[in-house]
């Protein structure tokens, strides 16, 4: 497995790190992920700091 090392306390994947590259690119600011670094590299994570609405919501 290839990582690279991006913050002293923590190895990210190449690709993890290139999904937040490629999301920053794009303006995207949430994932759908469960990896907590995602939230180091400035992204959100689906589900799990969003709340999404069900049907009974309404």
């Amino acid at each position: 497995m290839i990582h690279t090392t991006l913050f002293d306390d923590q190895l990210i994947t190449l690709v993890d790190h290139l999904t937040a590259v490629l999301a920053d690119e794009r303006s995207i600011d949430h994932v759908f992920a469960v990896a907590s670094y995602f939230r180091t590299l400035g992204l959100t994570l689906v589900p799990d700091e969003i709340h999404v609405p069900d049907a009974d919501d309404e």
